[in-house]
């Protein structure tokens, strides 16, 4: 599952390292490294639901990396603009570099284990971080 969410400053998920939603925590456990139109079949799309946290409205969007819509073909974009701001080289400089690029953040849902009766997120909920850390160096990769 995505959650794409809006009422907070571009890439500000880099630093989360814990978030609530509804009732239930989620942990940040590292930056999402983009994928690569190799590691999937073509016919791969992800659902992603846009959140926006002020006003509640939705749409949904599929994405497929690096993959024009249009035309069903291949490109270098957008992994070619993004490694210019969210690359490993920029994000995490003094880290060892693995030539990534970063987009969002691995979550995961402890109280998804636990015999809770409510564990739904659903457009609308408010987001409430817990914990961050300070810059993109300190997040886990």
């Amino acid at each position: 599952m995505s959650i794409l969410v809006d009422g907070c400053e571009p890439f500000s998920e880099d630093l989360w390292k814990e978030i609530r939603i509804n009732k239930l925590t989620f942990l940040g456990v590292k930056l999402c490294s983009r994928c690569k139109v190799k590691d999937y079949p073509s016919a791969f799309s992800a659902w992603i639901i846009a959140v926006d946290l002020l006003s509640g409205d939705s749409e949904s969007v599929t994405m497929v990396p690096t993959i024009n819509q249009d035309t069903a073909i291949a490109g270098s974009e957008p992994t070619e603009t993004l490694m210019k701001f969210r690359s490993d080289k920029v994000l995490r400089p003094t880290r060892k570099q693995q030539g990534r690029v970063y987009f969002g953040q691995n979550l995961v849902c402890p109280d998804s284990q636990n015999q809770m009766k409510e564990k739904t997120i659903k457009v609308g909920d408010p987001i409430y971080v817990i914990k961050m850390v300070s810059t993109c160096v300190d997040a886990a990769a």
